[in-house]
């Protein structure tokens, strides 16, 4: 690359010391002409790109809903207000040990296996919930698997969009997708759709 390899490689064996293989070669990015948002849609990213913003919009979308419906099912199944505390401090927690532990297992299988698998759960989910909203610890371990699945899945989408797209469009590719997805991680309670 411009005759920096040697650069290059002492840089990243200070980031990752024995982690670089010895034949690896590093090549500069190919200058492109056209938008960022253009190259979304360039090369055969298009449906892709229409398919991942689809998954962001209803990710966020359960999210808001199913944080916003929350109280209103707790109360339908006569949770009181310290119970249906626990329960949305659970579901909140749900979001973040999801994103752990299904980043753990995208590392370990198929990513797009693993969230087709997660998002599935949490339709199953989301229809248990709607079928048992009386019963009150299905609510509440329903509601903190929604969230683990779909705000775990999220972040997974989030890494899944960087490697789809070339290096050039990654940062266009996810902005894109988590504005389409009405990203409200800066407060569930403030989306407007």
């Amino acid at each position: 690359m411009g005759g920096r390899d040697p650069e290059i490689r002492v840089a990243l064996s200070k980031i990752a010391p024995g982690e670089l293989p010895s034949d690896v070669t590093f090549k500069a990015q190919v200058a492109v002409n056209e938008s960022p948002v253009e190259q979304l849609f360039a090369n055969g990213l298009g449906v892709g790109t229409i398919l991942s913003w689809c998954a962001f919009f209803m990710s966020q979308l359960i999210v808001y809903l199913v944080g916003n419906w929350l109280p209103l099912i707790l109360t339908d199944a006569g949770v009181g207000k310290s119970a249906a505390s626990f329960i949305t401090t659970g579901f909140h927690l749900g979001g973040s040990v999801g994103a752990i532990v299904l980043g753990r297992l995208m590392d370990r299988f198929d990513e797009n296996r693993v969230l087709a698998i997660a998002y599935g759960s949490a339709a199953i989910v989301i229809f248990m919930i709607s079928q048992t909203s009386t019963v009150f610890w299905l609510v509440a371990v329903g509601a903190i698997a929604v969230r683990f699945c779909v705000s775990g899945g999220q972040v997974g989408l989030n890494a899944l969009s960087s490697g789809y797209y070339p290096t050039a469009a990654q940062g266009t590719g996810i902005s894109w997708g988590l504005g389409i997805g009405c990203d409200t991680r800066a407060g569930d309670d403030n989306i407007i759709i």
